[in-house]
């Protein structure tokens, strides 16, 4: 949206841009349609989550914000963040242990080099990673071949003014759609090597809206962008189609503003999107997060829904792994402070059909948000901006959980079975370890690669079970009992 077309509202210390809830003191008539008809979340506890203590890993002279997390195939985690008010992909560090320790980080560009960074992002595998971003003018990529100790410098591959940007990879192709202000239209872009080099840009749609998400599923492409009128709007490209469909709106009363939309897309048809949304909000800052959900990869879609309840959300972001969705979302606190956010999780483990309740990550002390989540087996890791010892200046911190099914949330009942737990050694190893059973003598171990996919299974003698992965790569593998309260555990493959 240009600048000169924005409704009355205010710069987050992000960069983006909020409109101002306006039917506060002016109440704006309903519509009379089913879309305008918001449902309940129905509420199904099925899963827990054991959170580690919070570590900082940054803080710099003007703050974080921005927060992306990546792990890619050899199992190194990867963040970054931008520094407010220079507006830099300032940060950058990497974990080879699965988080539990993290390497000194450095920067990664500096203003002089290419000011103002946005919509960053990491794309690629072990043996190219880049990371994409914009700076309302131009698109850029820079990547690293070793694993990100040394980076390339800036490749830019788009020349545009104003405007966002959305992106994904899959399959090593990264589709890109850019908004561009100055020629007041929306173009694609794909590269086949992971962002160093892209085909020429072709025009989508004659005009140009807001914020956007690009997904992708079995079936195609999904687009949600914001539009002139802060309503969330819908579009695809399915595998036959030829062309984008024409955008159509989803979000329900028109007369409400609807923003920060997002969208995620899986499996062979699924797709939801989620947005804030003023409905009889209160507030002129907050909202209630909704979404719709798409079982047909967009041809139809399900009536909307609120999955939060009390006006007092704002940001949120969206993963898909599985059948299982998870949604961090920024929602403040009236009691303890009225104007900062704090940091909230929920899950679906039923594409969407029903969500957990809303679970609080951090303590009352913190005043946390943007958070960037990355899901590894039945490990949940978190990046997310804390304004703790700085109201005004966030520093980047990182939080890692552990999911639990159901029986977990009652692991002092004494009349359920013991925790199962896992152990194995050596561990890392170059070509056999002996993995233990604790808390039991006979099951099933099954050892899956990097994408989850299971390759073998292993039949405990005495609690014990010895894997021979000489046939295999090096890499990460998981372990973890077919059996119930079990847990994962990594196992680390040297050759």
């Amino acid at each position: 949206m240009a600048k000169e077309n924005l409704p009355p509202g205010r710069y987050l210390p992000d960069g983006s841009y909020q409109p101002q809830n306006l039917s506060i003191s002016d109440p704006l008539p309903r519509e009379n349609s089913i879309e305008s008809d918001v449902h309940h979340v129905p509420v199904n506890e099925i899963l827990s989550v054991d959170w580690e203590p919070e570590v900082q890993l940054y803080f710099g002279d003007y703050g974080c914000f921005r927060t992306k997390i990546f792990k890619d195939s050899s199992g190194i985690i990867h963040t970054i963040s931008n520094e407010l008010h220079l507006n830099d992909i300032s940060f950058y560090t990497r974990s080879l242990d699965g988080g539990s320790t993290w390497e000194n980080g450095r920067l990664l560009l500096d203003s002089a080099q290419v000011p103002a960074m946005y919509d960053a992002n990491f794309v690629g595998n072990s043996d190219t990673l880049s990371v994409i971003f914009s700076n309302t003018a131009n698109t850029y990529t820079v990547f690293t071949t070793n694993h990100g100790i040394d980076w390339s410098s800036w490749n830019q591959h788009y020349t545009y003014w104003g405007g966002y940007i959305g992106f994904i990879e899959r399959d090593n192709i990264v589709h890109l759609i850019v908004g561009d202000d100055d020629l007041s239209v929306t173009k694609y872009l794909s590269s086949s090597n992971h962002g160093i080099s892209w085909s020429d840009a072709v025009t989508i749609f004659p005009d140009r809206w807001g914020r956007l998400t690009l997904g992708l599923n079995n079936s195609g492409l999904h687009l949600v962008v914001e539009g002139d009128d802060q309503e969330v709007y819908y579009s695809h490209k399915l595998n036959s189609d030829t062309s984008w469909t024409q955008r159509t709106r989803i979000s329900g009363n028109p007369y409400i503003d609807s923003f920060f939309p997002s969208l995620v897309a899986w499996g062979d048809s699924n797709v939801i999107a989620l947005w804030c949304d003023y409905e009889g909000s209160p507030y002129s800052w907050t909202g209630n997060i909704y979404y719709r959900r798409s079982t047909n990869s967009g041809l139809s879609w399900l009536p909307i829904y609120s999955l939060t309840e009390n006006h007092l959300s704002l940001r949120h972001k969206c993963l898909a792994v599985g059948c299982s969705l998870f949604v961090a979302l920024d929602q403040v606190v009236l009691e303890e402070d009225p104007d900062e956010e704090k940091l909230f999780l929920t899950y679906s483990t039923d594409n969407g059909e029903s969500w957990s309740s809303l679970d609080r990550i951090m303590p009352s002390n913190s005043l946390s948000r943007d958070a960037s989540l990355l899901i590894s087996g039945d490990t949940i890791h978190m990046a997310f901006v804390d304004e703790r010892y700085n109201r005004y200046n966030g520093a980047l911190f990182y939080k890692r959980g552990y999911l639990r099914g159901e029986d977990a949330v009652h692991d002092n009942d004494k009349n359920l079975p013991s925790y199962i737990s896992l152990s194995a050694y050596p561990n890392p190893f170059n070509s056999a370890t002996t993995i233990t059973l604790t808390g039991a003598e006979q099951a099933e171990i099954g050892i899956y690669d990097i994408t989850g996919r299971l390759i073998t299974t292993l039949h405990t003698i005495g609690g014990q079970a010895l894997w021979d992965a000489s046939a295999y790569s090096s890499g990460l593998y998981f372990a973890r009992a077919a059996a119930e309260k079990a847990s994962t555990i990594k196992l680390v493959l040297v050759k």
